[in-house]
């Protein structure tokens, strides 16, 4: 079966006017623990033109790291400055529990449009109470969540999601890494087979192309989303595992972009 995303890639030919392009898992600005390069909105805006990614759904490390509240205000201002290519998730800090709804709905009031978890580089487990608030603004914006994963990780290791999937089954959750490493992988699956708003996402390194189709295979191709981490991961290499992963031509596109642009609409967001 002729597959024409799949033959761009092979190519060398940017996406654009091929398929819906949107990643649903970046980053973005210094990160305290190592350089990462051209990591300003900019640059990431350039190679999003060069290869085709419509939409980068972003938290700047700021964010997920020391400062939330500041990290937010960026991802507010670099949203404002590229429309509709760059839309920023809403991160919490989960340690003041007290703040964290009144945080979350100043931020997406602001424009930014979904919530983003980061339990490790916060150093607090999802069971938190600061945590639980954010499955409560989700709910009430009808929006979705994107948190961190990795398997074995005391904060936040896929199956901990069990009980706001069961509690919380209006909100719909993307595993961030699917778990991370493929025993991750595996048990963020069993956690999709068991729960129908549970979705996984093929961001990271040991994400391979293989493992992309399996759990196209095992969960849908409804639930899976292209994610890249970038600007720490080059989303060539990403795009490109996902492209030649040997999914039909409509896995693909679902998992490209669609999935992701469905997420979007779900909390008013409407991308042409």
């Amino acid at each position: 079966m002729s597959n024409p995303i799949t033959e761009a890639i092979r190519a060398g030919r940017c996406l654009t006017g091929i398929a819906t392009v949107i990643d649903a898992h970046g980053h973005g600005g210094p990160y305290f623990n190592f350089w990462v390069p051209d990591s300003d909105p900019a640059s990431m805006v350039r190679l999003m033109d060069h290869i085709g990614i419509q939409t980068l759904l972003f938290a700047p490390h700021l964010a997920v790291t020391a400062d939330p509240s500041a990290g937010n205000d960026l991802a507010i201002a670099w949203s404002k400055r590229f429309p509709g290519r760059l839309l920023g998730y809403a991160v919490p800090y989960p340690h003041r529990p007290e703040l964290v709804a009144d945080d979350l709905r100043r931020a997406l009031d602001a424009g930014l449009v979904a919530i983003k978890l980061h339990p490790s580089l916060h150093g607090c487990s999802i069971d938190s109470p600061g945590y639980r608030a954010a499955w409560e603004v989700a709910r009430e914006r009808h929006t979705f969540i994107l948190s961190h994963t990795w398997y074995g990780d005391r904060y936040c290791a896929p199956g901990m999601f069990a009980r706001y999937a069961e509690e919380f089954p209006e909100v719909p959750v993307i595993i961030g890494h699917s778990g991370g490493e493929p025993r991750g992988f595996l048990e963020a699956i069993e956690l999709a087979h068991k729960y129908s708003n549970i979705l996984l996402d093929t961001t990271g390194s040991a994400v391979t192309g293989e493992w992309i189709v399996r759990m196209v295979n095992e969960v849908g191709a409804e639930r899976v989303l292209y994610g890249s981490d970038m600007p720490f991961l080059d989303p060539r290499f990403c795009l490109g595992k996902a492209a030649l992963s040997g999914l039909a031509p409509d896995q693909l596109r679902l998992v490209l972009g669609l999935n992701a642009k469905c997420l979007l609409a779900r909390c008013g967001v409407s991308l042409s």
